[in-house]
């Protein structure tokens, strides 16, 4: 395994992390933790989800290589605050439900936030424009466990 990793990082192959044997969240410990976050469970005064969906840990086979993607659940909601406002609405909301900012790479028009689940998964949560509409004012929620390459 070391000397695939190292030709993985020579560039010399094609990235494997982990193995499709062994899901990173085999009972789903995760994956329930992160849905019954208060984020999730509720919406911030003046927000209605209008949905709230999950998926379970998955396995990933591409060209370039194979990996786990770790559980996730997001909320679509859609509001007519201006944006800066539901920036402070939402980073009062999730600050209240533990969760700290996050200044790692983001893409624009996002915010991103991060929180060690109690059985120790960690969690980056994004808020962003609804990719699956084009109508302003459609957004989305998503919370995604980190599945480290190891």
């Amino acid at each position: 395994m070391a000397t695939l990793a190292t030709a993985c990082i020579a560039g010399g192959g094609p990235r494997v992390c982990g193995s499709r044997t062994r899901p990173p969240d085999a009972h789903g410990r995760q994956l329930g933790e992160l849905l019954t976050d208060p984020v999730f469970t509720g919406a911030p005064a003046g927000i209605r989800y209008m949905q709230v969906t999950s998926r379970a840990a998955q396995w990933h086979q591409g060209v370039d290589g194979a990996a786990w993607s770790g559980a996730h659940v997001s909320a679509a909601f859609t509001t007519s605050l201006p944006r800066p406002a539901l920036d402070r609405l939402f980073d009062r909301f999730v600050e209240q439900a533990g969760w700290t900012v996050d200044h790692g790479n983001r893409p624009p028009d996002s915010r991103q936030w991060a929180k060690t689940l109690p059985g120790g998964g960690r969690v980056v949560l994004d808020l962003w424009p609804d990719p699956a509409t084009e109508l302003s004012g459609h957004f989305s929620l998503a919370g995604n466990v980190d599945v480290p390459c190891t």
